[in-house]
């Protein structure tokens, strides 16, 4: 149990220092990644091979999993990448550059182009003209057309106007007619009666046999009251 807290610790330790360098080296100034050069590898070479160096010696508290890890990103760094450090003249020189596009390297040239945006976008496509008939101007056709499409106050109110005053004289022709036919049945009624008399005509008798039994439902109720 002692020895599993002692190697944990070392564990922890090793870990912790190994962040304080990566840190460290971060913190030395701004960088930038770009291609190897042969010079510049050499330079790297020599600083990472101090650091695995120093790295070795902190390999005790370390497991074998992680050694291998290290090894491995050392390599991958030693023969891809190389860190420069960028100067205060290149910053300035990259801020002034308005180039509208992604640079995936510092040297390389644009990679991904944005396409300018216009402001008054026209149509791509032409459009498809549908060939029609030729209309002469001086036909009865054109003139037609031109008049439904064309629009005038005046025209619209008089169009109304003769509207409405048709509306009415036909409502008043109906009225009219309609007390005409009243009044001829009204003197229809009136001949048939002095011809015929009032029990040759149904609709009479049925309404005099309605009011006959009416008035006798009455009176019977009227005596009934007096007897009691």
């Amino acid at each position: 149990m002692v020895g599993d807290c002692s190697s944990s610790g070392e564990d922890e330790d090793g870990g912790t220092e190994w962040k304080k360098r990566i840190q460290s080296a971060a913190s030395a100034g701004d960088y930038i990644v770009s291609a190897p050069q042969r010079s510049s590898l050499d330079k790297s070479s020599q600083i990472i091979s101090g650091l695995g160096q120093d790295a070795d010696n902190n390999n005790a508290g370390l497991k074998l999993y992680q050694i291998k890890a290290r090894k491995f990103l050392d390599e991958m760094l030693e023969k891809s990448l190389v860190f420069v450090q960028i100067l205060d003249d290149h910053l300035d020189e990259i801020s002034q550059t308005t180039d509208l596009g992604v640079r995936l390297f510092h040297k390389a040239p644009l990679g991904i182009i944005f396409d300018p945006i216009d402001i008054n976008p026209r149509p791509k496509k032409r459009p498809q003209l549908i060939p029609r008939e030729e209309i002469n101007e001086k036909s009865k056709k054109f003139k037609q057309i031109i008049r439904h499409s064309a629009v005038d106050g005046v025209d619209i109110m008089t169009f109304a106007k003769n509207a409405m005053l048709q509306s009415l004289a036909r409502y008043e022709a109906k009225d009219i007619a309609a007390k005409k036919a009243t009044k001829k049945e009204e003197e229809r009624i009136l001949e048939l009666k002095k011809v015929r008399g009032e029990k040759w005509l149904p609709s009479i008798a049925r309404e005099m046999k309605k009011n006959q039994s009416y008035q006798s439902s009455i009176k019977r109720r009227r005596g009934e009251k007096n007897v009691d």
